[in-house]
Formats: C-alpha cells, structure tokens, sequence
C-alpha cells in the first residue's frame, strides 16, 4: 500500500514523465518527417503522407490502449514498458531508413508511369514504418490516464489534465529539435539522443511503477479512455 505522502508525489512525478514524453515525441516527428521528406522530396503531398500516419497511428493506439486501460494493474509500469519499446524501435530507426532510399528508388522506376500507384505504395511503405512507434505513443495517454481516474466522473478531468501536460511537452519539444537538436547534432544523432532519453524515462516509469498501489479486485471497471 502507498502512503499519503507517496501518492502526493506519485502524480506530479507522472505528470513530470509525461511532460517528457511529449516533448520525445515531437522530435521523433520531426525528424520522421525530415527523413521521409528527404525521400519522397518536401511536396505537400509527401509531408501530408507522412503526417497522416502519424496522427492515425496516434489515434489507432489510443483507441486501442483506451478499451483495455481499466484492466491494469500497474498502470506506470505498462506506461514505463511502453516507452521503452518506443526507444528500441527508436534506436533501431537509422538502420531502417538505411533500406529505405534504396527501396524507395526501386519503387519510383517500377511505378513512375502512375503517380497515384507511387504515393499509394510510398504511403504503404510508410505506415509500415511509422505505425508501430506512433501506435505505442497513441496509447501512452489513456495507460497513464489510469494513475488520476478513479471514477466516471475523473475522466474528463484526468484526461485532459495529462493531455494539457502532454501538449506543453509537445511544444517544448518542437522547439528543442527545430532550433537545437537537428541544428546542433544532425538527423540521425538527433534520433539516437532522443532514443536514450525515452530509454531513461522508461526504466524510471518501469522502477516507479513496481510501488504502484493496485486496484482492488472487485473494484468497478472503468469507462474507457481515449483521445
């Protein structure tokens, strides 16, 4: 069981993690677009591609995450686990579009009599690459949700307290990767950095979360979360 004093910080210390959060986000989006852009050429259809995927990979994972949310136990530690497959996937992301110019130029000489078969595979190709990361930040929001709803009445104001962090998180982070992070250490360093930061978050929510006080048994489930 946590004491009094314990639940006084473990909020603001969830708050504060997922303000973090945010900010990573923004700057692995960032940097995707930059990437994929570098690929497709900055047209407003590539860039419309690219962030189509993303924000459908955010919504497809709240969504999902949101059904299931009331079933946690240990709703940090999932939230910790989450990020730390995010910074994997990160980690992995430079060898991944390492393949992707190349494959990118096989498609352009297969369909280059099509334009609309070449933007329908580029976005295939592209949400097979974006989703699994955006899926995994999608559903960050309705895990830690868990932590501040105790009852149908708490989920508006649980929600969007967290979501309100998140968007302050978000801004920070799009200023931090537009004026220093990809100015100062370049696109891939710039993935990689952030990468290990989302590492650190997630072993820190991971440890954190294994003093999380479950819920009870027989306590009522609760009305699903999602953005």
């Amino acid at each position: 069981m946590q004491s009094s004093e314990e639940k006084l910080i473990f909020k603001p210390f969830a708050f504060a993690l997922f303000f973090f959060s945010g900010a990573i986000a923004l700057v692995y989006e960032l940097s995707w677009v930059r990437v994929l852009t570098l690929v497709f050429g900055s047209t407003n259809l590539s860039v419309a591609t690219v962030l189509s995927i993303f924000m459908g990979g955010l919504a497809l994972g709240a969504r999902l995450a949101g059904r299931r949310a009331d079933q946690l136990e240990r709703p940090l530690k999932t939230y910790g686990v989450i990020e730390l497959c995010l910074g994997g996937y990160a980690l992995l992301t430079p060898l991944l579009f390492m393949i992707v110019p190349p494959l990118f130029g096989w498609v352009g000489t297969q369909f280059s009599e099509s334009l609309w078969t070449l933007s329908l595979v580029r976005f295939i190709v592209s949400a097979i690459l974006l989703m699994p990361p955006t899926m995994l930040m999608g559903a960050t929001l309705p895990v830690l949700s868990r932590i501040f709803v105790h009852g149908e009445e708490d989920v508006a104001r649980g929600a969007g307290l967290l979501y309100g962090i998140n968007i302050v998180g978000a801004l920070t982070g799009t200023m931090a990767a537009g004026f220093v992070l990809l100015p100062g250490l370049g696109l891939h360093q710039t993935i990689l950095t952030t990468a290990v930061c989302n590492m650190a978050i997630g072993t820190i929510a991971v440890l954190a979360g294994r003093r999380e006080q479950a819920p009870k048994r027989d306590q009522k489930p609760l009305p699903p979360v999602t953005v």
